[in-house]
């Protein structure tokens, strides 16, 4: 940084100090600007991502008690429907059982859209509760030994 006094054309200890501390401060700002740039930057994702609707990566806890209450109601003596015990229907890949690729924006659920029955040498009655799969759009059921009437207003909303 030059140091010069128009009235002697000379530079004292003093001016030079006074200089030399102006210089570092505004050079020490200019260096923490891209510092607290990033800091800002990180502190507003970070509020942004907590702030945002958790989605449940879950299916419809009152479509998973309905397929429950259908398995129930079957008899399935190869067991083809073994895996609607474990895990979550949509998620846990519950076998002849499709769901929708992405959550509700109703009530940020995973929904059921299929139930592929075909030909599974299942027997008994069809659950009431299949009226619960309100968003289900395809149901197979043929080639089986299956009983009881199908909801007429509450199944393929």
């Amino acid at each position: 940084m030059p140091c010069f006094n128009p009235r002697n054309g000379f530079c004292h200890q003093r001016e030079r100090t006074r200089l030399n501390s102006e210089y570092s401060g505004k050079m020490g700002q200019t260096m923490l600007q891209p510092q607290v740039f990033f800091l800002c930057s990180i502190i507003l994702t970070l509020y942004f991502a907590l702030l945002q609707p958790v989605t449940a990566q879950i299916t419809a806890p009152w479509e998973v008690d309905a397929l429950k209450a259908i398995r129930g109601s079957l008899i399935d003596p190869l067991g083809r429907l073994n895996s609607w015990n474990r895990g979550d229907p949509c998620t846990g890949n519950w076998s002849h059982v499709i769901c929708y690729n992405a959550t509700s924006k109703i009530d940020g659920y995973l929904h059921i859209q299929e139930l592929q029955l075909l030909a599974l040498n299942l027997s008994g009655t069809l659950a009431p509760e299949l009226g619960q799969l309100s968003q289900m759009k395809i149901m197979d059921f043929r080639w089986n030994s299956i009983g009881g009437s199908i909801p007429k207003d509450d199944v393929g909303g």
